[in-house]
């Protein structure tokens, strides 16, 4: 009997009453107990004597227990109303499941026959819990929280809701959102259960994330226990979506954002540079996690430029039951064609035909300047050993290329070539020229050394020679003869030759000419050493010794003078040279 529905909202079961006297039962419930109320009607001045028992169907015992306990009077309330009515109440404590029954509640009089009262009490035993599974193919899940799933699109999962050891047997019912969606529930009395079973056939995305209810519900004395999950589903991604990237410049740090739509759970994206992977990345998602982005960090190069940066992403679920699954499969991807500006990379070479091994004076020769730059540089200069070179004296600039014409070792040294782009300037690393020579004299001037008989005189040749590696020759002439110095007359260290030369009779004063040999050739001019007599020293200007010393920028003469002189007089190319004395 559904109480509740009866008038007034209170839980009533009448019975057959007579003319003269009736007797009504009714059943009030407060929290677990039950209290049973009966009235009569009498005549005036009658006073019942009312008994209540339990109308059990097991027998006699059970109808003794109960008889005794009332005697006890602890659950027997009787009172009279203000219009001369008997109440007589039984309260039931903590009532439990055997307490359903059909309570009688007997009045005897002592004029009239007795009257019996019946009222049924049914004990309703709520569903303490709802528990939901679910089943797709040979995957079982149960102990359901809050999600069901992952599944993918397209599949057809059957959701199971079931609800034991309530009574009497619930009504358990599905609800998508709020709306009821299945009412077909099944009793399982072996088992005492209830469950309700329905099918999600061919899921889609529009499924992801609604919610199913199921609600259990066998009494409106109790609120219906209820149990709900959201359908989770491992959603492909729909689409990649990389931001246009503009022109970079190489060496300047640049953010590049890629985004991503529609996969559940957050994918898995992967940037790639050429084949390079990038691993310096971030990554958020949107509160409705539809979309997430991506972003790298990157510092381009000159080598990116025309490289391939590519934005994939994949949903991990989905790809996990991929057989032939590969980290390189591009399910869902975006690219860039990058566009990378940089200074010019710049390098010097000598003409192909030349070997810079074999450069050598007298030679001509060329060098080329390669730049790889973007854009193209608009500007190339040439400098050897620091100083810009122009056109002109044997050097002809033409861009890229440089031509020297009629080398000698002035021309050796170091070349860089420099190009400019709106990037910047950039210089190639130095290319050394070497240029090889036959052997010349440190000193083109004639060197005087005053000489007297039996006096050793020690005379030194230096000489310049590219290789280094030469031999010596040397020669004496005088107006009679010209003969060559022996070879135990002299040492040879390096580009220097020393010759012992002591002279005993007048022809033994003249010229020693000195001549060194390279792998290049024979010096052209030798260097030459005039001897003379020291007392004719004295008659040409007093000039006693003279030594000249080579340096880069400069020749340096010392001289030894016998007497002061204010200024000495020399030769340079038939040219006369005063020098004042300080």
């Amino acid at each position: 009997v559904d109480y509740r529905e009866q008038a007034g909202g209170h839980p009533q079961v009448w019975r057959d009453n007579s003319s003269s006297t009736a007797c009504r039962a009714h059943l009030h419930l407060s929290g677990v107990d039950v209290g049973l109320e009966e009235c009569t009607e009498l005549p005036t001045g009658v006073t019942p004597y009312m008994r209540e028992f339990k109308d059990y169907e097991e027998g006699l015992d059970d109808l003794q227990e109960m008889r005794a306990d009332y005697a006890n009077h602890q659950n027997r309330k009787t009172r009279k109303t203000d219009d001369g009515n008997f109440i007589g109440g039984l309260v039931l404590r903590d009532i439990e499941l055997q307490d359903a029954a059909v309570f009688r509640c007997r009045v005897d009089f002592l004029m009239t026959p007795t009257k019996n009262a019946r009222v049924n009490l049914t004990v309703v035993v709520p569903p303490s819990r709802v528990e939901i599974a679910w089943i797709l193919n040979k995957d079982r899940r149960t102990g359901i929280n809050d999600f069901i799933g992952p599944f993918r699109e397209g599949d057809s999962p059957t959701l199971i809701c079931y609800t034991k050891k309530a009574w009497p047997p619930p009504k358990v019912l599905w609800y998508e959102e709020d709306e009821l969606v299945d009412e077909s529930f099944e009793v399982d009395p072996k088992n005492e259960a209830v469950h309700n079973t329905i099918t999600l056939n061919n899921l889609n995305r529009g499924l992801h994330g609604r919610r199913f209810s199921c609600i259990a519900a066998n009494s409106n004395l109790t609120k219906p226990t209820e149990s709900t999950v959201r359908v989770k589903l491992a959603l492909n991604v729909l689409s990649v979506r990389m931001d246009d990237i503009g022109v970079l410049s190489a060496g300047v740090q640049t953010e590049v954002q890629c985004t991503v739509w529609g996969s559940s759970p957050q994918p898995i994206v992967t940037w790639t540079l050429g084949d390079t992977l990038l691993t310096e990345t971030n990554m958020w998602v949107s509160d409705d996690g539809n979309r997430t982005v991506s972003m790298v960090i990157l510092t381009p190069e000159p080598d990116h430029d025309d490289a391939i940066l590519n934005c994939s992403a994949h949903n991990p679920v989905i790809l996990s039951h991929i057989s032939n699954y590969s980290p390189k499969m591009d399910f869902h991807h975006d690219v860039r064609k990058l566009t990378v500006t940089y200074p010019p990379q710049v390098k010097v070479t000598l003409g192909r035909s030349l070997e810079a091994e074999n450069i050598k004076e007298g030679d001509d020769l060329y060098f080329e300047c390669s730049a790889v730059a973007k854009p193209p540089p608009f500007k190339v200069t040439w400098s050897h050993n620091g100083e810009e070179l122009l056109s002109g004296n044997g050097i002809l600039v033409s861009n890229m290329t440089l031509v020297l014409q009629q080398v000698t070792r002035a021309n050796a040294g170091m070349y860089i070539c420099h190009s400019t782009n709106t990037e910047g300037t950039a210089a190639s690393p130095p290319l050394l020229l070497d240029v090889k020579y036959a052997p010349v004299c440190v000193s083109s001037v004639v060197s005087q050394h005053s000489v007297a008989k039996h006096e050793n005189a020690r005379i030194s040749c230096n000489v310049l020679a590219n290789p280094p590696v030469v031999e010596f020759s040397w020669a004496f002439n005088n107006t009679a003869e010209a003969v060559s110095v022996p070879d135990d007359r002299y040492v040879v260290q390096g580009t220097e030759s020393v010759v012992n030369y002591t002279p005993v009779t007048e022809l033994d004063y003249g010229t020693l000419l000195c001549w060194a040999t390279n792998a290049i050739g024979q010096q052209l001019h030798p260097c030459v050493f005039q001897i003379i007599a020291a007392d004719q020293a004295s008659h040409r200007g007093r000039l006693m010794t003279q030594e000249v010393v080579f340096s880069k920028s400069h020749f340096a003469f010392y001289t030894s003078l016998r007497e002061f002189s204010s200024t000495v007089s020399m030769k340079r190319n038939s040219e006369d040279l005063i020098t004042p004395l300080t």
